[in-house]
């Protein structure tokens, strides 16, 4: 039978080492090992084996190692089926969820730049209106375009490009007399998906009262209709099918402001 097999994990001296081996040889077999001497803070890993029949511990091994092996075999396929199944039922929610997810985002998005635009036209108009009220008025009866009002059209026209608005080549654009007196319009629509207007009225006049009187004030008044190409009709089909959307709005906005002269 053999004697006990010892395994040491650390290494000792050469001299340590030719002592244990001589204490093997010495000792009959079955008996004690004698007592190995390690360094301090240093313990041996023994593995013991049956000494009685190392044959019989040999298959308990294997029938262990066998049985270990069925166990995770069996557990890591139970868990791979919870996976498919979870992965499954994941992918429903998504196809669910995922044209509400688009509407919400593209809804949101589409909202939020026509807002921006809405305040950025709302800016345009008040500096051409506030412009063209400290601009003279003997002007205004000449024939043609006055030179007062395209000078109004284009401080608009530089506000838009300044904010990064496509002015839909506003600039240079020729104006008409409008339908009410000393108002002129001018229209364009180059690179726009509709036509952007843009009215100087000169002329516009408004109710202040002054107790107890009231008073007509003389004003110069901006007014812009800017045309707005939605997104949300592109997605809204996905969520509603057959829902139609505007797919373009004209954005209107206008600034008064009391004329100087």
């Amino acid at each position: 039978m053999s004697g006990l097999r010892i395994s040491v994990a650390t290494r000792v001296s050469l001299k340590q080492q030719a002592a244990f081996r001589a204490s093997r040889e010495a000792a009959p077999d079955c008996s004690p090992e004698p007592a190995l001497s390690l360094p301090k803070g240093h313990q041996p890993w023994v593995r013991r084996g049956n000494h009685a029949n190392p044959e019989g511990a040999q298959e308990k091994d294997q029938l262990r190692d066998g049985l270990l092996g069925h166990w995770r075999t069996t557990n890591l396929q139970s868990r791979f089926r919870v996976l498919q199944d979870n992965q499954a039922s994941q992918l429903l929610e998504l196809a669910v969820a995922l044209p509400l997810l688009i509407v919400f985002i593209v809804g949101i998005f589409d909202f939020g730049q026509a807002f921006n635009l809405k305040q950025k036209l709302n800016t345009a108009v008040r500096e051409g209106a506030r412009h063209g009220s400290s601009l003279p008025t003997n002007d205004l009866t000449t024939t043609g375009i006055p030179p007062t009002v395209t000078s109004v059209r284009d401080v608009v026209d530089t506000y838009l490009r300044a904010a990064k608005v496509n002015d839909c080549g506003l600039n240079g654009q020729a104006g008409a007399a409008g339908i009410t007196p000393l108002s002129w319009t001018f229209t364009a629509s180059s690179g726009c998906s509709g036509s952007l207007t843009v009215t100087v009225e000169r002329g516009y006049s408004f109710p202040a009262v002054i107790n107890p009187n009231t008073f007509n004030v003389i004003s110069t008044r901006v007014t812009i209709r800017y045309p707005y190409q939605w997104q949300f009709n592109r997605v809204i089909t996905l969520l509603v099918p057959g829902a139609t959307y505007a797919g373009q709005t004209l954005i209107t906005t206008d600034a008064t402001v009391a004329n100087v002269d």
